[in-house]
């Protein structure tokens, strides 16, 4: 026996996900405790105290490093013989700059603590691959072995209706126009998806949409999210959106959740009750709430920006959490994110591959997953109607 005591730090980068740790653990009977900034941990560290409370419970420290990042001092930390530091990084895929951060100096401090990275998208960029970082995989959990154990749903991609894509098409010739000035390709998309028109039609997608799901499932608590290409857009469509829903009798209620809109703490009101009330209908959003969301009544996606990689998996994710009956999360693509999902998944299930090869059929098998994951309604529709077709003579 090394006669040593374990002490386990959860390291998180933002308050939010600090207060949903806290309070998973507690639900599981750990005594938790918090470093709510960097002079309280350093203290802890200093302390070299086997344990903090006096009950005999398994003890957690959690941490918030968001306060912390801009610190690039070195940190001295002493490090007793009976003690063995475990920290767990969680969502490592972010913010964990390997260089300049609290979280390297901390690392490098206490060089004998054993970390683990906890993610669900490593960075596979170059310069910024996880693995690099925090060293090989230890263990792998695809998507397949998540929805079979019932923590995640699989995703259905829906594509607008066709009228309204032909309304929206319509928009962009009729925005673009032959005005010279707006030949600039960003210049003229800016105006385009910033005009009234184009924004007037999305809405009313999005209001219909929402109305009929909640109808077809008898639910009024499931809520939608709608990702938007820039802060700009988002305000405007809040205000149009708002003005939208004079006309009902029940309007629908948007909140916009933007990083430069409104103070902290009135975001996280907003979130807080969006997760646990059904009071906020719709999220208007950019950037932010894309990653370490969990709001379970979220259902409906309404992405109309494209994305790629680790940014596009982490804002499906935003819809696959368990609600009631529901088999699915629905992702209705303005975008046209099928051939960008589908590289993503393919460019991870190799990255996770390449640590730990399996054989080539393994691979291939893993490959296919992201059909399962994500399912394509009109690809639904178009076998059933075949099956149809088919069994009608009998």
């Amino acid at each position: 026996k090394r006669e040593t005591v374990a002490r386990f730090y959860f390291i998180v980068d933002r308050i939010s996900l600090m207060e949903q740790a806290m309070s998973e653990f507690a639900s599981r009977g750990l005594a938790v405790f918090s470093a709510n900034s960097r002079k309280e941990l350093m203290d802890d560290f200093k302390s070299n105290r086997t344990m903090r409370g006096s009950d005999g419970k398994p003890e957690i420290t959690v941490v918030n490093i968001q306060k912390f990042e801009e610190q690039t001092d070195k940190l001295e930390v002493t490090y007793g013989t009976n003690i063995q530091r475990v920290f767990f990084v969680d969502e490592a895929h972010r913010g964990y700059n390997p260089k300049g951060s609290f979280l390297a100096n901390l690392m490098s401090a206490d060089t004998q603590a054993v970390r683990i990275a906890l993610t669900g998208t490593p960075l596979l960029r170059e310069e910024r691959e996880t693995w690099k970082v925090f060293g090989n995989y230890y263990d792998k959990y695809y998507y397949d072995k998540s929805i079979a154990d019932g923590f995640t749903l699989r995703l259905m991609r829906e594509e607008i209706e066709t009228d309204y894509k032909d309304k929206l098409l319509q928009i962009i010739e009729d925005e673009l126009g032959s005005d010279p000035e707006i030949s600039n390709k960003d210049f003229s998309k800016r105006l385009i998806i910033q005009s009234n028109n184009y924004l007037h039609t999305l809405i009313q997608y999005v209001d219909k949409d929402l109305r009929r799901f909640r109808k077809e499932n008898d639910d009024p608590t499931v809520a939608g999210m709608i990702v938007l290409e820039n802060n700009e857009q988002a305000r405007k469509m809040k205000k149009l959106f708002d003005k939208f829903q004079e006309q009902f009798p029940h309007p629908l209620v948007a909140k916009l959740i933007l990083h430069d809109e409104g103070e902290a703490e009135e975001r996280k009101a907003i979130t807080d009750s969006f997760k646990h009330e059904s009071a906020i209908d719709i999220l208007i959003v950019n950037q932010m709430l894309l990653t370490g969301f969990d709001a379970h009544r979220l259902k409906r996606l309404y992405l109309t920006r494209k994305m790629q990689g680790h940014d596009l998996l982490q804002a499906l994710t935003r819809v696959n959490r368990p609600y009631k009956e529901y088999k699915y999360g629905y992702v209705i693509d303005f975008a046209g994110i099928k051939d960008n999902f589908e590289e993503a998944n393919d460019s991870y299930i190799r990255e996770l591959n390449a640590c730990d090869p399996e054989s080539a059929e393994e691979v291939e098998e893993r490959l296919s997953l992201g059909e399962a994951i994500m399912e394509n309604k009109e690809e639904i529709m178009d076998t059933l109607q075949h099956i149809r077709e088919v069994l009608f003579p009998y």
